[in-house]
């Protein structure tokens, strides 16, 4: 499978901007396959989005796994930051 950048339960923290130390949690939809995650992670920190919602202040982002998209949204509120395209390879 490969990822598509569009603009538009598994926890783990990682470094949003390692010289900042901003982090974030992310939440994965179950069904994300594992070896996606990483991409998903470096697509999320390439992205900028920071370390709080900038409508809800909540510190948690939800991957939500819509067929061939990948949903990153505020855990909290649902406000959606970031659509990854899943094209099989």
């Amino acid at each position: 499978m490969k990822l598509t950048l569009q603009k538009s339960i598994f926890l783990i923290r990682f470094l949003i901007n390692q010289n900042q130390g901003e982090v974030v949690k992310v939440i994965f939809d179950p069904d994300i396959p594992e070896e996606l995650k990483e991409d998903i992670l470096n697509s999320i920190k390439e992205e900028n989005i920071g370390e709080i919602c900038k409508y809800c202040g909540a510190d948690t982002l939800y991957v939500a796994h819509l067929g061939k998209i990948l949903d990153v949204k505020c855990y909290e509120c649902g406000h959606s930051y970031l659509e990854i395209e899943v094209e099989e390879e």
